[in-house]
């Protein structure tokens, strides 16, 4: 090990690294288009035998494989929403809304949200995907955590934890028509939105709409069709994706300024599942190069390894996940600045106040 993570600023950190990568890894890599065209393709292909057969053991099938396909979609819209794939607007734009449009995401909500909060501010006060502070607490938090989250509050066998991600999209969307002096109490904290804002919201949740009435057109209007094609497919999805976010980010500490080295951990899984999830387990690696071509990950955790072993954090998937249930449901308060309301919202990377209401 040459040095130590701790030694040298995170800039520093990023401009030492940076050149020991291939250039490639920074520009796009459109070919990943055609991985999409194949999930694409699976999903379509369900739900044509969805609504071909009247077996619902075969839905049920029909199932798993279209809400692993949309979690893939999922990652790649990830990346996709990162310009690591293509950078037209326009044609990143239109994927955006119908790859977010599976997962019923607003495209304008998941960059606010995700791009421009989380990643300044991730692990941090003004992160909408932290935990919730002691500070916070009050009878809605204390049951929302405990059912959605996994914690020392909540039985392990609390299967309902891997279908958090369908609340955490409805959270922050309708976080997004609350005034920017205001959120609703079971968002941590939430970014700022314009008028032009709101308004591509709801033009963007008009979309979502009609994309699901057209799978449910398309399964001959059969709302039992219908439930295993979108509802159960999702809940798929959502346990495939939550699986990642909980061990990429509930073992990590709060803290005043976001470092990923401290406030994210990748996770070891089998090969396939990197190769399928284009390499979601790296997520260090992910905050610490937004914009990189994921197939490149598995080079920079070497890098990581070698150069900052000593904080670089990456786990066994099993074991991480036991550690999850092992955390307390509330995170401890961190010591910054307040103003009389207490709380934080993010608008274009500054920080201002806003009360919570139900």
């Amino acid at each position: 090990m040459l040095t130590t993570a701790q030694s040298i600023s995170l800039p520093e950190c990023i401009r030492r690294l940076q050149p020991l990568l291939p250039d490639q890894a920074f520009a796009p890599c459109p070919r990943k288009l055609l991985y999409q065209a194949i999930h694409f393709l699976l999903i379509i292909g369900g739900y044509v035998v969805i609504r071909s057969t009247p077996d619902w053991r075969v839905w049920i099938l029909c199932s798993l494989v279209v809400g692993h396909s949309i979690a893939c979609t999922g990652f790649f819209a990830h990346e996709l929403s990162h310009k690591t794939i293509v950078r037209n607007p326009r044609m990143l734009y239109m994927l955006e809304v119908l790859c977010w449009g599976l997962h019923l995401i607003s495209p304008t909500v998941w960059r606010r949200v995700h791009n421009q909060t989380h990643h300044i501010y991730n692990n941090t006060h003004a992160d909408p995907d932290r935990l919730f502070f002691k500070s916070e607490a009050c009878t809605s938090i204390f049951w929302y955590s405990r059912i959605f989250h996994p914690n020392a509050e909540s039985p392990r066998w609390n299967f309902v934890v891997f279908f958090h991600f369908l609340p955490y999209i409805f959270r922050n969307t309708i976080a997004a028509f609350y005034s920017n002096k205001t959120k609703p109490t079971l968002v941590p904290a939430k970014p700022a939105y314009t008028a032009g804002d709101r308004i591509r919201v709801g033009l963007e949740l008009l979309a979502i709409l009609f994309l699901q009435y057209g799978i449910f057109i398309f399964m001959g209007d059969s709302f039992a069709r219908f439930f295993f094609a979108s509802p159960i497919a999702l809940l798929i999805t959502s346990s495939i994706v939550m699986s990642y976010i909980f061990t990429n980010h509930l073992l990590n500490p709060l803290g005043k300024k976001s470092d990923p080295f401290v406030s994210t951990t990748s996770v070891v899984v089998y090969r396939i599942f990197d190769r399928l999830h284009l390499n979601f387990s790296y997520h260090t690696e992910h905050h610490l190069f937004p914009k990189m071509n994921s197939d490149y990950y598995p080079i920079l955790s070497n890098l990581l390894t070698e150069l900052y072993g000593d904080r670089y954090r990456r786990i066994d998937f099993g074991d991480a996940w036991n550690q999850l249930w092992k955390i307390q449901i509330y995170a401890a308060d961190v010591n910054f600045q307040q103003d009389s309301h207490g709380s934080q919202v993010v608008e274009e990377g500054k920080i201002g106040s806003y009360t919570a209401r139900p």
